[in-house]
């Protein structure tokens, strides 16, 4: 029997075992936790699938493997680095891009920043100036709102090439990146390419050992299946896009999530996007540093998704698998947070006087949540043998003492998301960044962790 099979059988079971309970006053509250319980165990394995989806056939991922052999350079490239009080890390940023080996004459790189943000303004270009690069510019506008669209979209207008990629003001790109990103642009010939992204400080908060693996189990696992689907939210940096396409869709939308839905829109409007992914081909980045930053992070990021949703923007899709995919992906932290608040009613159910078939239906999701925690220990471990770390039994024992906190925290953002939304609060709330991802060196710069 399928799991849809076994799943509807016990639903049903349970629906009849609680009605010949009786019980009636109570029978509204149990019938309603049966059906919730129900929807949600879907939930709850079609996430353990899409997390182990890169683990179970190998032979999924090739086609999103790169290039052995990298073609001689012939694509151009216009890197734009958004960048809104960055001034502590946009040195270390602009320093780590240069490192990039591809021929000068074939790309820029452009930052882009309020004239307002002296601070930035000041060590973008004293860093430019150290380093002596000619294909590094700083751009700065004064009438656009301070969020990051738009400062990609005044970027775009100024770049001169036929490619344009996105980096975040805080990220550590691999050198051979544009070698990798040509060879897929001429063998492949997409719209767009995303590339890996990864957290890697793992102990610099309670939070962060979770926070990193949410980003492993994205990009190595989920994100290819999405990429299978046809459906792909891009993610907000190692992304590039051909400018010919950027233009003629009008750039990005004013969105929180403006990267998801520039995915979403070109997924919609049959853009083949490329899937790049390898350990030792990813971006680095930091997990916030604090449990403020995280909040306001993942508010932002589920009230834009929350933006596109109601836009209807998924309907775009015309295949009905297609959109289904879209709206899964726009309602996940909702999602998420309901099924965190019914593993949390779940264990109530213990004080209800509810059959056994139904307190097991009731259960379900908190079995599913365990299981979770189970893959996200394994998926540590992969992630150890990944980016060439030794395990520790403290991140271990970290995972799993805050597993359930995080999965609070990250509940309540969902919920925080939706009052901001009523309330019409679209202001974009910066996530503070403080090079934890990087090594501090004696002579008080950083290097990569």
């Amino acid at each position: 029997m399928t799991i849809t099979a076994v799943l509807v059988t016990l639903f049903c079971t349970a629906l009849v075992s609680v009605i010949l309970q009786g019980d009636y006053w109570l029978l509204p509250i149990k019938i309603g936790l049966l059906i919730t319980a129900f929807a949600l165990s879907f939930q709850g394995i079609f996430t353990l699938f899409w997390m182990l989806y890169g683990w179970e056939d190998p032979n999924k991922l090739a086609a999103d493997a790169p290039p052995k052999i990298a073609l001689p350079p012939q694509t151009t490239f216009s890197i734009i680095i958004p960048a809104r009080f960055e001034s502590e890390v946009i040195g270390t940023t602009l320093a780590s891009i240069a490192n990039i080996e591809y021929p000068a004459h074939l790309w820029e790189v452009l930052v882009v920043c309020k004239s307002d943000d002296k601070e930035t303004l000041r060590s973008a270009r004293a860093a430019i100036a150290q380093l002596r690069v000619k294909n590094f510019k700083v751009l700065s506008f004064t009438s656009l709102e301070s969020n990051k669209p738009s400062a990609l979209n005044f970027g775009l207008k100024a770049a001169k090439y036929d490619v344009i990629g996105v980096f975040d003001a805080e990220d550590e790109p691999q050198t051979a990146i544009l070698q990798v990103v040509n060879t897929v642009f001429l063998t492949k010939q997409p719209s767009a390419v995303q590339g890996g992204v990864q957290l890697t400080n793992l102990r610099t908060t309670w939070f962060s050992a979770l926070n990193v693996l949410e980003y492993y189990f994205w990009y190595k696992s989920a994100l290819h299946l999405f990429s299978r689907m046809g459906v792909v939210p891009l993610g907000g940096n190692t992304v590039f896009i051909k400018k010919q396409v950027l233009t003629k869709l009008g750039g990005w939308n004013t969105c929180l999530t403006e990267d998801a839905e520039m995915g979403l829109r070109l997924s919609s409007q049959n853009y083949p996007i490329q899937i790049v992914y390898d350990p030792d081909l990813v971006t680095r980045e930091e997990s916030p540093g604090t449990l403020a930053s995280l909040v306001k992070q993942r508010t932002r990021w589920n009230q834009g998704f929350l933006q596109i949703l109601l836009e209807r923007k998924w309907q775009a899709f015309h295949n009905p698998k297609k959109r289904l995919f879209a709206l899964y992906f726009l309602v996940l932290a909702q999602l998420n947070a309901l099924n965190f608040v019914l593993v949390m009613i779940s264990l109530a159910t213990f004080f209800i006087d509810l059959p056994v078939i139904a307190t097991l239906l009731v259960m379900y999701p908190f079995y599913l949540l365990v299981l979770q925690l189970v893959v996200q220990i394994l998926g540590y471990t992969e992630f150890s043998k990944d980016f060439h770390q030794r395990m520790s039994v403290l991140v271990i024992l970290t995972i799993v003492l805050t597993f359930v906190p995080y999965q609070m925290v990250l509940a309540f953002s969902a919920l925080r998301a939706v009052l901001r939304h009523t309330q019409q609060k679209t202001n974009w709330e910066k996530t503070t960044h403080l090079n934890l991802h990087r090594t501090p060196t004696t002579n008080g710069q950083y290097a990569a962790a």
